[in-house]
């Protein structure tokens, strides 16, 4: 049927990934539900595809029914991009003899297209538009395009609630048909995956494939792996923490930047005006796993030199008298105001 494909396709993906597509799905057993995909590809091998993570909805990016889904916005992109500038810190590390044997310049960080379910409506296949959605990822940009298609088999109590750390998870393929993964905890799963390509569509071949994942469970031969940031693992936090400052009449820009120099995750920068500050501006530098790690608080003065010299200028504020564990950014804002520092 494929007998022009230029190479047999590869996909891996991660044990922790399948777990968290796992759990999405388990979450919500009797509606449709969708979520991102984002990995590895490489320059030099063009069927290859590392599933490595999975961006999960924001509730305000995702509208989910009984026969349809739709998904995305906002916070997908903000994950995409974040996982993406860690990933080229990253790869400026990656020595070039490493323990996986791959020249870093070879490695491409991809967005992977996006997984969903299909469950309440007993579809065991990808509609029709669903397809045509994989495919027209690909004509749009997407070197690889992958979508695992889950339904639930065996409905059964899932203890969504309890920590990973908490219980033994193996993944384990089944007596399946090529392209199905069969996922088993308190439930059954079935994911079906669905691959199509630049190299496929270039060598006219206009369906797409079923592939057999191969599941990694032990990272250690892998690159390293950004760890989620803040701002959409806690979406909600971070969108109040926004709220508070512009109905304060702030002005906000939200910068991903390698800040402190050693190396990543980088950090989460939020520069922030107010028209009472005059040329003063606030720089709000956060750590992925803020509020953990304090925030840390710089003063600028704009509207002289380059943005290079801004920084030269920067006054720093101990952030022991301005921010206590738990409170939000407008705290510190208001004690800097009181204190004169803005």
């Amino acid at each position: 049927m494929f007998d022009n494909v230029p190479q047999e396709p590869i996909v891996a993906i991660t044990a922790e990934a399948i777990k968290d597509m796992f759990d999405e799905v388990a979450k919500h057993p009797n509606i449709e539900t969708a979520w991102g995909l984002w990995g590895l590809t490489l320059k030099n091998v063009p069927e290859f595809a590392l599933i490595l993570g999975v961006i999960k909805p924001s509730e305000n990016d995702i509208e989910r029914g009984y026969a349809n889904t739709e998904f995305g916005g906002p916070s997908q992109e903000t994950a995409v991009r974040w996982y993406q500038s860690n990933w080229e810190e990253i790869r400026k590390q990656l020595p070039v003899n490493n323990t996986y044997n791959v020249d870093p310049a070879n490695i491409e960080f991809s967005y992977l297209f996006k997984g969903h379910s299909h469950h309440s409506l007993e579809v065991y296949r990808l509609s029709d538009r669903d397809r045509r959605s994989l495919m027209e990822a690909v004509d749009t940009g997407l070197k690889i395009a992958v979508s695992p298609l889950a339904n639930v088999l065996e409905p059964g109590h899932v203890r969504i609630s309890k920590p990973k750390s908490q219980y033994s998870f193996v993944p384990r393929i089944y007596n399946n048909p090529v392209g199905v993964l069969w996922v088993s905890r308190y439930t059954k799963i079935q994911f079906k995956f669905y691959y199509y390509s630049k190299g496929l569509k270039d060598s006219g071949i206009y369906d797409l494939m079923l592939v057999d994942p191969k599941i990694i469970s032990d990272m250690k031969g892998l690159p390293p792996i950004p760890p989620p940031g803040w701002h959409f693992k806690n979406e909600a936090d971070f969108q109040e923490q926004l709220r508070h400052m512009k109905n304060y009449g702030c002005e906000i820009q939200v910068l991903y930047r390698e800040v402190k120099k050693d190396g990543p995750p980088i950090e989460i920068q939020f520069v922030v005006k107010h028209p009472k500050w005059g040329d003063k501006i606030l720089m709000i530098t956060t750590s992925y796993d803020y509020p953990h790690t304090a925030p840390e608080f710089n003063v600028l003065r704009g509207g002289r030199g380059t943005n290079q010299e801004h920084f030269a200028h920067m006054r720093s504020l101990r952030h022991g008298n301005l921010w206590n564990f738990g409170e939000d950014f407008i705290d510190a804002i208001f004690r800097m105001e009181a204190r004169g520092m803005l």
